[in-house]
């Protein structure tokens, strides 16, 4: 039997405590890569290699039809993508764009065209984690939010917990999950173990082998998680990293049974979870609105944050 899960210590900025609420940025991509591990364990979902026009009819018969969700998995789709948050550039990329501007988010993913071969070019993308939203919900019959809660969320007893959608009510799949830290804890202590949560495996190991293989055609970014941080002290070999804007950071060391999290300041909007009319209007990054959204660190350097913590162990 696994061991019990202990919290061996934590810290939060003056006037915040273990109830308050913490940002995901992209570190809500690698929940979203669950949520489809899941999806084939339930047999929803039949493997990594089948078409995204299976759930994306539209592609069928297209240069899409060859692309992979396993190409999505591994942000090896091959659409035209810049991923720069930059809001000053003259012309806006395509995630400040979609962050920013589009209120139908899937639908701008989904006009994008192919500039590379499906399976042949690594980029990190929002828009390949978004497409995983569609896939779901073809998959599941029900939004990306809505099978979390059913299927994660609600067996490892996350909560309190917002997962922001667009206008439409495309769960944005890319970012933006809001719950207190330690409630994101769970998660890593999830994939530490193998994805089993007491007695009830639910991510496929297999899977979650998979999504943390250093083997993949990337070979320092899996299903939705950075393996970049193995071979640099202090880290341990088996460490893979969910990570976002502003500071947002989850280590998972199965090799330790451990699970670090580190979330930056951030000041939740009171309204509804809805990027409406766009994401940067209710969920700032980067500090652009006071008293709002994210902040991120004056500086940051995660091996000297990580190096007294597993000195601490060793």
């Amino acid at each position: 039997m696994l061991p019990r899960r202990v919290i061996v210590a934590e810290w939060y900025e003056p006037g915040r405590d273990e109830t308050s609420w913490a940002a995901s940025w992209s570190a809500a991509k690698s929940f979203a890569s669950a949520l489809v591990g899941i999806a084939i364990g339930q047999g929803l979902i039949e493997d990594v290699d089948i078409s995204m026009a299976r759930f994306i009819p539209s592609w069928a018969g297209t240069d899409k039809e060859p692309m992979t969700l396993r190409h999505v998995l591994q942000m090896r789709s091959g659409l035209q993508w810049t991923e720069d948050f930059s809001l000053s550039q003259p012309v806006l990329s395509d995630i400040a764009r979609l962050a920013s501007t589009e209120s139908d988010q899937l639908a701008y993913v989904l006009s994008k065209p192919l500039e590379h071969p499906p399976g042949t070019f690594w980029r990190y993308s929002s828009a390949d984690t978004l497409l995983l939203s569609a896939v779901i919900e073809a998959a599941t019959g029900r939004t990306a939010a809505e099978y979390a809660q059913q299927a994660l969320f609600g067996p490892l007893g996350i909560g309190p917990v917002d997962w922001w959608s667009d206008v439409p009510g495309t769960t944005l799949t890319y970012c933006c999950i809001d719950a207190p830290t330690r409630e994101l804890a769970k998660f890593g202590l999830l994939y530490a173990r193998g994805g089993r949560w007491g007695p009830r495996q639910l991510v496929p190991e297999g899977f979650v082998r998979d999504s943390t293989n250093e083997d993949s055609p990337s070979p320092f970014y899996g299903y939705q998680w950075w393996l970049d941080r193995r071979g640099f002290a202090p880290f341990p070999a088996d460490v893979f990293v969910a990570q976002g804007f502003d500071g947002q950071f989850l280590y998972v060391m199965p090799s330790l049974d451990l699970v670090v999290v580190r979330n930056g300041h951030y000041d939740k909007d009171p309204g509804p979870p809805i990027a409406d009319p766009n994401l940067f209007a209710r969920y700032p990054a980067a500090g652009l609105g006071e008293g709002r959204g994210t902040v991120p660190p004056d500086y940051w350097d995660d091996s000297a944050f990580m190096l007294p913590i597993l000195q601490s162990i060793f």
